[in-house]
């Protein structure tokens, strides 16, 4: 059996060395034309790669002005290069202000669902409800860094989706103003412009209202800075309603949340070790902390003298074989401690019940020529009692040998007391039992300051220590530390090394040496904090966390491990401390008693003062006016007003009522996304003062967490390391960067048809006419990190890009390098549709064409209609995009963004571009205007440009909407449609979301593509050799005869799809014949006796022989393709005529 054809595809000559991007096929590099028919066709388009179209067929010289002007080349007036820094400013207003503002007036249905196969629709889209996303507000404080980016980008991208969807979307902005940096800002701002030093800091710190006027002066101008760079990154929302948390309604809604907590006994006050910054001189919450691993503090093992020995403990040493040098000695506790500046409030020394104890001696290493004048050997005479587990321990981190006299358990040291070790006087310190001691380090004993540790304050409630802070807010001791030796000097420096030094006087400091370990650190300041007993006000969160973490049952987390992670975190947290003691801040509304010192705090005084917020022009009041404005008349001759400021993590985490219920939407929202060092803050908080505040649920519905910015090598960002890099260099295109694409619109070096320009002078001698001109030369790229100004491949949306294409849910990376890649796949996308563009520019002129079961429809103006199956080529597309789409469409939905782009990176490079775009050119080109061939192959592009489009919006809004408004009206009204759109607003937004057809799904075409790729990639291999041996320069110069003994391959694959097979296999003639055998002795090319190459393979299809039953052996023979070339289409074709039948055709 013999079938034998000559395509009338495959217009496009090979190139030497060029691969193409499918299988291990050969890329055509693209139709171009002399220049001077380029420049007479200025709309002309250039290929999906981004350069301008090479020679197109019809010869050089006088042929090319014979055939050039009968092709239909793609046209269109988007400019080829993209200028995105400037040219995305003539978009912004429309896709951001107008579509939030036009989005936010459609009421009715979305008919989006009924139009997608994707979608369909239900009860609750069909009532339309709004989607809220809730705006975590950032710091008003300073410009943007990229981590700003990477939210609200993020965000952005959800919102859009949600418009594309039908949803009425809800995205009011807002800024945390309150708190110390901003504070400290505005202090140190004064003390910059005042003339007198740093008097002017404190003057301002002595009157709260002028350092509250300069802060919020502070912030506002913060917020008009970072606002108009949101705006400029594309981010769609309320931008002229926005929210900050010193605007007078939400403080007074803040305050509200606060009275129904009062109202259900969970706010009281107590003195209690809590987290103090001396750095700030304000308490701190545990989510104000940031730890760091490589602080190093003075370690100090420090014997106390047992004066009063427990019975037990004074029988086991005298029934102890004490020899006659040692009968003599005195017992003393050995402890262990990181803060040796807690040591003067020490109160008493800590055992475990259930530990073993030892009693040793232990002899020095230490010579005697060692000591230091004055100093008293601090183990000569000693027993020290230290736990049985770790005396090899301490042994090796004193320098000590010793040997054990005794043993008893640690509750028969209960009954010992000690001498204190900086008070000698006071010889009653008692050692107590601590279920909190163990044997996991120190010496099993420990130190006890229950004004210094929540554990120390447990014990001294339970046995009645005295509480003494001995450190004043600043860090240093007061008065009552010691004998006076320690008045003003630090804790953490000075202070520390006084005590030491005391000790070591003394005889008591057995040890001494720098300690390494993981510290909190005030994350604002970024200096050490301390536990420190102050009084402070509090949240109960006991019963309130179990009911938290009830609600986060409810709640979906992503990424996965998240709710482990805040479950975890609320667990743990049984009190919050609410209190600060700055002026910067909204007040804690609670009046002091003048004689007694008791506070006043119930609902209604909250609510006075919160009714007093809303009328008075916010906390400011609290100020101006006097207790009885609050109050009442006589009430300020018995009341004072506090000072404490409550925590600015209140502040943001009431943001659920203050904005989202305050402004008439339902809560809980639909979507929160934060960083994930929000799981202790923000997403925290705000699920602490709806369960507390009276909410049933959790303020939202998802929690999405992303990670930090990183530099290229894994780095965090640092001013002094030189990796900052800022959203405004991206944006802008000023990024300093090593090598960069110098030119404008440059091609990305990954094109639809090859890597680089076709040469001009193998293009004329290919085409025969025209001079040989001079191969130009390749630029350099530019080297070292200078600053360069890259136009058109910049912009925001190639910062959005970069948003998109990380895994956010991980910490990510940038530099110069990754938006380099970036920069390149966007002009990749951009540049392919806007080939596409081109060659739809006369799309659905003057017919109208339907879908209908494995054909499509035309219906001409004239009402005649044609009809006629679709391709395997056609087919096979609409089914790869069928696939894309429900793939997209699942990624948007579960927020994989960076698994979204790279299907469609694939298919515009793997399935567009390098394919269909490819070996279509022929019949866009070529064919008659009105063929059904190359109506065909438009319609299939429309499909493919309106959902990639959409796929693209929410992440690349400008570029969508510059693509949008360059595609034909005829094409734009094919689109499905979205809301309708009743206002004269019209945008890629008003037109719905991604849809998938299920016409266009064909498992068929893809089984007999992926089998027909396998042949194609035989036959390229020995394209190869022929093109190696110059027996041909481009494919189209051979013929294929394909010999199958596989009947299955023969039946199924090669005959039904013969029409497009030389198309698929880019040459000008195939043959296909049956053979009963076909002997296959290997897989190697042999040459034939004219030299071209022949090739024998078994055909494999996912590791499965195709026919089981008959040999599945192929073998392909390369041979030159018969006739004369068509000077119009470059096809070889027989006879005698100049050009073959189907350009003949069309020409006439």
């Amino acid at each position: 059996t013999l079938l034998r054809r000559e395509a009338g595809s495959g217009v496009m000559l090979f190139v030497r060395r060029r691969q193409w991007q499918w299988g291990c096929a050969r890329l055509r590099p693209p139709l171009s034309g002399s220049s001077a028919s380029l420049r007479a066709q200025s709309r002309t388009v250039a290929g999906p790669g981004g350069k301008d179209e090479g020679t197109k067929p019809g010869g050089g010289g006088d042929e090319a002005k014979k055939f050039g002007d009968t092709l239909n080349l793609p046209v269109t007036e988007l400019p080829i290069r993209a200028n995105a820094s400037v040219r995305e400013l003539e978009y912004q207003e429309k896709v951001c202000s107008e579509l939030y503002a036009w989005q936010q007036t459609q009421t009715e249905t979305s008919s989006v669902a009924s139009s997608s196969a994707l979608s369909p629709p239900s009860p609750s889209e069909e009532e339309n409800p709004p989607f809220v996303l809730h705006d975590g507000p950032p710091y008003a404080n300073g410009d943007l860094h990229i981590g700003h980016a990477m939210n609200k980008v993020l965000k952005d991208i959800i919102n859009r989706h949600q418009v594309m969807k039908g949803r009425n979307v809800c995205y009011i902005p807002g800024w945390d103003c309150h708190g110390l940096p901003i504070e400290l800002k505005a202090i140190s701002d004064t003390i910059s412009s005042s003339n007198s030093g740093s008097g002017g800091g404190k003057e301002l710190v002595d009157d709260p209202l002028e350092l509250r006027k300069r802060a919020k002066t502070f912030a506002l101008d913060a917020i008009e800075r970072q606002r108009s760079q949101f705006m400029r990154w594309g981010i769609m929302g309320d931008w002229e309603n926005y929210y900050t948390t010193m605007s007078p309604e939400y403080e007074a809604a803040q305050l509200r949340v606060l009275m129904s907590m009062v109202e259900k006994g969970l706010i009281y006050r107590d003195l209690k070790p809590v987290h103090w910054s001396p750095s700030s001189k304000t308490a701190l919450a545990e989510a104000e902390l940031e730890y760091v691993d490589d602080h190093v503090s003075p370690s100090v093992y420090v014997a106390l003298r047992v004066v009063t020995q427990s019975p037990a403990l004074a029988r086991m040493l005298a029934s102890s074989s004490l020899s006659s040098a040692t009968q003599d000695f005195i017992p003393y506790v050995l402890i262990w401690t990181t803060t040796p500046w807690t040591l003067p409030a020490n109160e008493a020394v800590c055992f475990g019940e259930n530990l073993t104890y030892a009693c040793a001696v232990g002899t020095p290493e230490r010579k005697e020529e060692e000591r230091e004048e004055g100093d008293k050997e601090e183990t000569v005479g000693k027993i020290f009692i230290i736990a049985e587990d770790l005396i090899e321990r301490v042994a090796e981190e004193t320098g000590l040998d010793f040997t054990v006299l005794g043993t008893l358990k640690g509750s028969d040291l209960e009954g010992s007391q000690y001498q204190h070790p900086l008070d000698l006087d006071n010889t009653g310190c008692p050692v107590l039992p601590g279920d909190h001691v163990t044997a996991e380090d120190g010496t099993g004993l420990v130190h006890i300051a229950p004004a210094h540790g929540m554990e120390d304050f447990q014990v001294g409630k339970e046995f009645e220590l005295p509480l003494r802070s001995l450190v004043e807010d600043d860090g240093t001791f007061n008065a009552d530390a010691s004998d006076g030796s320690l008045v003003g000097l630090h804790i953490h420096g000075k202070g520390s090394r006084r005590v030491c030094d005391t000790l070591k006087r003394d005889g008591l400091l057995v040890k001494e040496r720098q300690y390494k370990h993981r510290y909190p650190y005030d994350w604002r300041t970024k200096q050490p904090v301390i536990q420190r007993a102050t009084r402070q006000w509090f949240a109960r969160l006991g019963e309130i966390g179990e009911h938290a973490i009830q609600a986060l049952e409810g709640v979906a987390l992503v990424p996965d491990g998240s709710q482990a992670r805040m479950s975890a975190m609320l667990t743990t947290r049984k009190e919050w401390c609410i209190s600060r003691q700055r002026a910067w801040g909204v007040p804690i509304p609670v009046f002091y008693d003048k004689e007694t010192g008791e506070p006043l705090l119930s609902k209604e005084t909250v609510q006075a003062v919160a009714e007093r917020f809303e009328t008075d022009g916010g906390s400011d009041c609290w100020w101006t006016l006097g207790v009885d404005d609050f109050l009442g008349p006589g009430m300020s001759s018995r009341y004072t007003k506090g000072t404490d400021t409550l925590d600015v993590w209140f502040d943001s985490g009431v943001s659920w009522a203050s904005v989202v219920r305050t402004r008439g939407y339902d809560v809980p929202s639909d979507v929160v996304l934060e960083g994930s060092d929000q799981h202790r803050g923000w997403f925290q908080s705000s699920l602490l003062t709806a369960v507390a505040g009276g909410l049933s649920a959790a303020p939202y519905k998802t929690v999405i967490t992303h990670g930090f910015v990183l530099d290229e090598k894994g780095r965090k960002m640092s001013k002094s390391l030189g990796n900052v890099v800022y959203p405004s260099q991206i944006v802008d295109g000023t990024l300093p960067r090593s090598a960069l694409q110098e030119e404008e619109g440059m091609n990305d070096r990954e094109t639809t048809e090859t890597k680089e320009r076709v040469d001009e002078d193998e293009t004329n001698s290919e085409t025969g006419g025209g001079k040989r001109k001079k191969k130009r030369k390749k630029k350099k790229k530019k080297s070292g990190s200078e600053t360069m100004k890259v136009p058109g491949n910049i912009g925001a949306d190639c910062l959005r890009l970069w948003v998109a294409t990380s895994n956010f849910t991980q910490d990510v990376s940038i530099g110069p390098e990754t938006i380099e890649r970036v920069s390149g796949q966007y002009r990749k996308i951009r540049n392919t549709m806007r080939f596409i563009l081109g060659c739809l520019h006369d799309f659905q002129a003057g017919a109208q064409l339907e879908l209908h079961t494995n054909e499509l429809v035309v219906i001409e103006m004239d009402g005649s209609i044609s009809r006629g199956p679709l391709s395997l080529l056609d087919m096979y597309m609409l089914h790869a995009l069928h696939e894309l789409c429900e793939h997209v469409d699942a990624c948007y939905d579960r927020y994989a963004y960076s698994q979204a782009l790279s299907a469609t990176s694939h298919f515009i490079n793997t399935r567009l571009s390098s394919f269909y775009l490819d070996i279509n050119k022929d019949r866009l080109y070529c064919d008659g205007v009105d063929s059904f061939r190359r109506r065909a192959a438009q319609f299939v592009l429309a499909q493919i440009h309106e959902n990639l489009l959409k796929a693209i919006a929410p992440i690349m809004p400008h570029m969508a909407q510059e693509l949008y408004e360059f595609t034909p009206e005829a094409i734009q009204g094919s689109f499905s449609e979205g809301k309708e759109c009743k206002e004269a607003y019209h945008s890629v937004f008003t037109h719905g979301w991604i849809k998938s057809e299920p016409l266009w799904k064909s498992p068929e075409s893809a089984a007999a593509m992926e089998v027909l790729e396998v042949v194609a990639d035989e036959v390229n291999r020995c394209l190869e050799v022929a093109r190696g041996k110059e027996l041909i320069r481009g494919s189209l110069e051979a013929s294929v005869s394909i010999t199958t003994a596989s009947k299955e391959l023969y039946e199924q694959f090669l005959i039904p799809n013969f029409d497009d097979l030389a198309q698929i296999l880019r040459v000008s003639q195939t043959e296909v014949k049956l053979e009963d055998t076909l002997q296959i002795e290997n897989k190697e090319t042999k040459n034939q006796a004219d030299g071209y190459p022949s090739r024998k393979f078994t055909l494999v299809r996912g590791g499965e022989k195709m026919d089981d039953s008959q040999s599945d052996s192929v073998e392909i023979v390369l041979s030159k393709a018969r006739g004369t070339k068509c000077p119009r289409c470059w096809n070889y074709h027989e006879g005698d005529a100049e050009v073959c039948v189907r350009c003949a055709n069309v020409l006439r």
